[in-house]
């Protein structure tokens, strides 16, 4: 299970995240629906852009309200 308290993810605790299939979570980031930088061969997606990516796609708060503060 991915930790939510984390600020970056990789593109399989993202989609644990999400309940999707971490190839929908690629398919995202190719197509420019969901920004993250590639490190290596995979991704890592910032909670912010995950959280914008979740609430633009119909679902709520992800993370709560104060989750993508910086401090």
């Amino acid at each position: 299970m991915a930790d939510k308290r984390k600020l970056l993810y990789t593109t399989k605790e993202a989609a644990d995240l999400l309940g999707a299939h971490p190839e929908t979570i690629r398919r995202a980031v190719r197509n420019g629906e969901l920004y993250a930088a590639q490190v290596g061969q995979g991704f890592k997606i910032s909670g912010y852009e995950l959280e914008k990516f979740f609430r633009k796609r119909g679902g709520g708060m992800l993370f709560g309200e104060n989750s993508t503060d910086t401090e």
